[in-house]
């Protein structure tokens, strides 16, 4: 769009290196000071991965009356796999989840490597903005540490869907690249289960684009969407099969059900009854809980039947629900780690000592702990630093806001944009609810783009309106 500058053509290459030598700075300074603490004690993935490793079954450590392993449903494979791998190279134990931090922390550095990608296919400026903001956001690096969950794995197979569908769209209707995408979405649902419906509204968004892109025939259109379904047929297919025949359950994962019920439809009944959402999921457990052991249900079918109560609450009162969705976006969206992880171990144990806690997640209240810490004196840098994570946060979200704007007065970028909100209200409205920061890891790269998207527009209209008012003052002399 705009002629390069001798002086920043290897602008890029300067991020990457300022990316490596930040990550690995932060990943050996948490390592010697605190190198658990985004663990939160979840092991249903390690335990899953452990049996596969000593018995060669994908089991929870459950036993029939045999003491054979129970064959479960819990988790979806890749990362259990990923872990069983790694145990049999170096065996189970901390080693291996050491291992697992630094390929999420190489994860983290190549999401980010490939918003630069995404944003460089619309303009080189575009890209090193959306990576710079990606290296400064810390909620990713906090993510990338914890090696219980996924998160950061998902974030990365979602950019790269997000690399190859863009690539489809904007540059060369290629079948590769439509294959590309459909198999990088296909192993993020089974990485996590949230992300196996989008591919549904993908499909629709292609027959829509292809429908309006007039030199695709019927028979071209046809092969697009068989391919792109080809992976998610195969993958999320074939998972749902394996669960049927080792449960009589096809559900993707028998934990769905739970997470559908104590959670999304416990936030609308805590809405609805005006009560905190700690009693409305407990009530729901109680009364649930003793229906499916009374009947008798297996993991999988308590599953589907969590579900299927779940959708019938959500869906008597679906107004209420969509208030509680659009109610709870401001805390996924800026919910962020406290900054603990870049203090010594020394000062983090005084910080904790100061607000009375064991643990972050301890405080009921940020603002009341933010004033002790700011009166306090000493700590006044650690209120800055989760200010600048807010703070970071909140200019991401406002650019992106305006980088919509600008995609959609971009008459040549509007399929770009329809697909990126589409992926927005996807996650957004499934994850909302529950609202954990993790959870907005695979649309980060997403507002990474939109925010470098619109840095780029707002700069070359500055750049033009400069430029003429310089040819005006020479036109004048």
């Amino acid at each position: 769009m705009y002629k390069m500058s001798e002086k920043i053509k290897y602008l890029h290459l300067y991020i990457l290196i300022f990316m490596i030598i930040s990550q690995a700075y932060l990943y050996s300074h948490v390592y010697r000071n605190s190198p658990d603490f985004a663990v939160t004690g979840e092991r249903s993935f390690t335990i899953i991965a452990a049996n596969l490793y000593s018995d060669g079954k994908y089991s929870l450590g459950e036993r029939d009356s045999g003491n054979n392993l129970i064959t479960t449903t819990w988790r979806t494979p890749v990362f259990p796999i990923i872990y069983y791998a790694i145990y049999t190279m170096v065996g189970v134990g901390e080693t291996a989840n050491e291992i697992v931090r630094i390929i999420f922390l190489l994860f983290n550095m190549a999401t980010i490597y490939m918003v630069y990608r995404i944003g460089n296919i619309f303009n080189y400026y575009t890209g090193c903005t959306a990576a710079l903001l990606a290296i400064f956001d810390l909620s990713s690096f906090s993510w990338a540490n914890n090696y219980e969950y996924p998160d950061t794995m998902l974030a990365f197979l979602m950019t790269l869907f997000l690399y190859y569908i863009i690539k489809f769209v904007q540059v060369n209707n290629s079948y590769l690249y439509i294959l590309l995408s459909s198999f990088f979405l296909g192993m993020a649902a089974l990485t996590k289960p949230v992300a196996y419906l989008l591919s549904l509204a993908i499909v629709l968004f292609l027959l829509l684009y292809l429908h309006k892109r007039k030199r695709f025939n019927m028979r071209k259109m046809f092969m697009c969407i068989m391919l792109f379904m080809s992976f998610q047929v195969v993958f999320v297919g074939g998972w749902k099969i394996r669960n049927y025949y080792a449960t009589g359950n096809s559900d993707i994962t028998s934990l769905q059900g739970q997470h559908l019920l104590f959670y999304n439809a416990a936030y609308l009944k805590a809405y609805q009854d005006g009560i905190p959402f700690v009693e409305a999921s407990s009530g729901l457990s109680k009364k649930y809980l003793i229906i499916a052991h009374r009947e008798g249900l297996s993991k999988a079918d308590a599953s589907t039947y969590y579900s299927n109560t779940a959708k019938n609450i959500i869906m008597s009162s679906l107004k209420d629900y969509l208030i509680v969705v659009f109610k709870r976006v401001p805390k996924l969206l800026l919910n962020s780690p406290p900054p603990e992880f870049l203090y010594s171990r020394a000062d983090r144990d005084e910080l904790r000592r100061e607000l009375k806690i064991k643990d972050f997640g301890d405080i009921g209240s940020t603002v009341p702990a933010l004033k002790i810490l700011w009166f306090n004196g000493h700590f006044r840098s650690f209120v800055f630093l989760w200010g600048f994570i807010k703070g970071h946060l909140m200019l991401i979200y406002l650019m992106s806001l305006l980088g919509i704007i600008l995609m959609f007065k971009n008459k040549h970028d509007k399929w770009i944009l329809f697909l990126m909100l589409i992926i927005l209200v996807y996650f957004i409205g499934l994850s909302s609810p529950v609202s954990h920061d993790r959870y907005r890891a695979p649309i980060m790269p997403v507002f990474y783009f939109l925010s470098g998207y619109c840095v780029t527009c707002l700069l070359g209209t500055v750049f033009l309106y400069n430029k003429k008012r310089i040819e005006r003052c020479k036109r004048s002399l």
